[in-house]
């Protein structure tokens, strides 16, 4: 297409737009706009939790053996650890690990991921430790902590699609429970309004401290889940969850789409009553194009 005959299509769009909002009115281009937002809103919403109900609780599905000694921690975005929830749990035969995710799942992570987290969570929990031991706990609306965490052994997530697998345990109690440790300290009774409650602030932080220590005290270096090229080893071990990314994709991105076209096309459907004069343009606009097309591959200028 010539350069030419984008800049006459242009126009003819940005005239059909224009010509539609002025048909319409005001009230015309808010309302679809409005329904479009509600509409959108509502598959975001529902796409999101159709597809973790499609992934998570998959525990549910199997009879897998399940711990009740977990410890969910998220640390303040300051600490720059990814913003995840971390799972301290049981590593098969024997010590401790560390997983990732949510307070509704946590994703196994190779030996060298989790070494490499370790440090950067231990560096900031000396940090708060510092603060804490000053009575400085403005840290206490972002940090948080959940114990007695009940979590499922690890379980295999395959996507059919493209055919991946990845690692992960299923949080069945308490991760709903994971609150901040300003929520913990003001859920006491003893908690006073006006007084001071560092007592209760050193006590609730020291329980998430005294498990980080447990953590990094009873970890060891082997990998019973990843190899050296962190492919999982004998993956057929584990319960496996199938699921389909594109299927869920396609829908969520169909619905999208929709939500999409009624917010930024809702007023502009080609029922709309445009003037007569629109009507004159685009027909100018038609005979450009039309002679544009004929006379493409021919020598010379177009008139």
């Amino acid at each position: 297409m010539s350069i030419k005959s984008k800049w006459i299509n242009f126009k003819g769009g940005m005239d059909y737009m224009f010509s539609g909002l002025s048909a319409r009115g005001i009230k015309g281009v808010i309302e679809p706009i409005w329904w479009g937002a509600v509409f959108g809103t509502g598959i975001t919403v529902a796409s999101g939790m159709i597809g973790e109900a499609h992934r998570d609780d998959f525990s549910d599905k199997f009879d897998l053996q399940t711990y009740g000694d977990g410890a969910l921690i998220k640390l303040p975005e300051d600490c720059d650890v990814g913003g995840y929830a971390y799972l301290i749990s049981k590593k098969p035969k024997g010590g401790m690990e560390l997983s990732k995710g949510s307070s509704a799942a946590s994703a196994v992570m190779p030996i060298d991921e989790q070494e490499e987290v370790t440090e950067d969570i231990t560096k900031c929990m000396v940090v708060l430790s510092e603060w804490a031991m000053d009575g400085n706990f403005k840290f206490a609306d972002e940090f948080k902590i959940a114990t007695n965490v009940t979590y499922s052994e690890a379980g295999n997530i395959y996507d059919i699609h493209d055919q991946t697998n990845w690692l992960r345990k299923d949080i069945i109690e308490n991760g709903n429970d994971v609150q901040t440790l300003k929520e913990f300290v003001e859920a006491h009774d003893d908690y006073e309004e006006e007084g001071d409650n560092t007592a209760l602030y050193a006590a609730e932080f020291g329980k998430a401290a005294s498990a980080w220590v447990s953590y990094v005290k009873n970890k060891n270096g082997n990998d019973p889940y990843f190899d050296s090229d962190e492919n999982i080893k004998n993956v057929d071990q584990y319960a496996k969850y199938e699921y389909d990314s594109m299927t869920l994709n396609q829908w969520f991105g169909t619905m999208g789409s929709m939500g999409a076209a009624m917010i930024l096309f809702g007023g502009l459907s080609p029922i709309t009553r445009r003037s007569a004069a629109y009507g004159e343009r685009k027909a100018a606009r038609d005979e450009k194009l039309a002679a544009i097309k004929l006379m493409e591959g021919r020598d010379g200028p177009i008139l």
